[in-house]
């Protein structure tokens, strides 16, 4: 086994009710991972001025920016300085917005996400899934492209997991207590992965029963910003059967991360 460790950092928060009034939260993650000799940020955070009047592109009470992301390095004892790589699961505005922060860092992500972030599908124009203000910022920064599966520092793997954006991407990391899967958007949520869930956790960390409602609106909002759904399904079986179990599955979005500690 490894000797990485896993910290879910919080970004900010998007929250409301859904149509049928009952309440929703969803946390923006990044994650902080480390050997004890290596510092990788795998995602960035929502870019300050992305949120119009406070408000998501679905139109729901927002907030991130890069004041949340140096606050939660600061909460664990590291300076963005110190942050050797980044690795992108992929570019949409809330996982991308905060490279500018990073400039002694490698910038790692698929070549076929850059080229989507570059020229992406009207129907992504349409929804704001890129933040295209972070393009000329890339392009200033030390970047490294890949192209399908790649092993990385000793105990971290890629695989690319396109049907959410071209070039999605998973990260596994061996730890002291088995093997990790970063998923990014591939499940957003641990109900999106394993259906059979019946309860989520608020924002505010109180578990409550999943309610119908709640999960048929996260997956109808959700579902509308897959690009590919035979290749976002196709990923998501291959990415499942790398895990034991949900233990060891970490979606990019579900709010019973925030505090915890993997590895």
């Amino acid at each position: 086994m490894g000797s990485w460790k896993i910290t879910p950092l919080y970004f900010g928060y998007t929250s409301g009710t859904n149509p049928a009034g009952k309440e929703f939260g969803i946390p923006w993650l990044g994650f902080y991972l480390t050997d004890g000799q290596h510092k990788v940020l795998c995602d960035t955070g929502v870019k300050d001025g992305f949120f119009v009047n406070g408000k998501s592109p679905f139109g729901y009470p927002s907030d991130g920016g890069e004041e949340y992301v140096l606050k939660r390095l600061s909460e664990i004892g590291i300076a963005a300085d110190q942050i050797d790589l980044i690795i992108y699961t992929h570019f949409h505005w809330d996982h991308a917005g905060n490279c500018h922060l990073f400039p002694q860092a490698t910038h790692l992500f698929q070549d076929a996400e850059w080229k989507e972030l570059l020229d992406p599908l009207p129907s992504m124009q349409f929804l704001r899934v890129y933040d295209q203000r972070v393009i000329g910022e890339f392009e200033k920064l030390s970047c490294q492209r890949v192209s399908g599966d790649v092993k990385l520092l000793n105990g971290l793997e890629l695989f690319q997991a396109p049907g959410h954006s071209a070039g999605g991407q998973c990260l596994r990391i061996s730890t002291a207590k088995g093997i990790y899967l970063i998923a990014g958007d591939l499940f957003n949520t641990y109900f999106m992965a394993y259906p059979e869930i019946t309860e989520w956790t608020l924002l505010d960390g109180k578990r409550i029963p999943l309610d119908p409602e709640v999960k048929k609106f996260a997956f109808a909002n959700f579902i509308i910003t897959v690009y590919d759904h035979y290749a976002w399904y196709r990923s998501q079986y291959r990415m499942k059967a790398m895990v034991e179990g949900p233990e060891f599955l970490i979606p990019s979005h579900d709010a019973s991360l925030i505090g915890k500690t993997f590895g």
